[in-house]
């Protein structure tokens, strides 16, 4: 378990939660963008969630915890958590669509568009 300490309170979670977590804020604080998290934490022995900033002029401090609970785990928020902190900052595009190219001025009728 690991202890993630922010500005707003300090929240024990998982460790491979924490590590994430940390992993967004520094790749968001690159970009200068800030970040909503919202993962599962331990309080009072019960399991919440939180909900805080991160990233770009916000404090974030990952701690080992000497807390004796069973490591909390959410492979799914890891997942995301990952994967935003991978795509910070990239701008993604879509192609068109051929019902999006017709209403394009000054197309090409001759173009295939199928």
């Amino acid at each position: 378990m690991k202890s993630i300490r922010t500005r707003v309170g300090t929240f024990l979670t998982g460790s491979d939660i924490a590590d994430a977590v940390l992993n967004l804020s520094a790749a968001s604080a690159n970009v200068q963008r800030q970040e909503t998290v919202d993962i599962p934490v331990v309080l009072d022995r019960r399991i919440h969630r939180a909900r805080f900033m991160v990233g770009w002029m916000t404090d974030v401090c990952v701690l080992t915890s000497a807390e004796d609970a069973e490591e909390l785990e959410e492979p799914a928020a890891v997942i995301d958590l990952l994967d935003r902190a991978a795509t910070v900052g990239v701008r993604r595009a879509r192609p068109f669509t051929p019902e999006e190219m017709r209403t394009l001025p000054d197309l090409d009728p001759d173009i295939d568009l199928d």
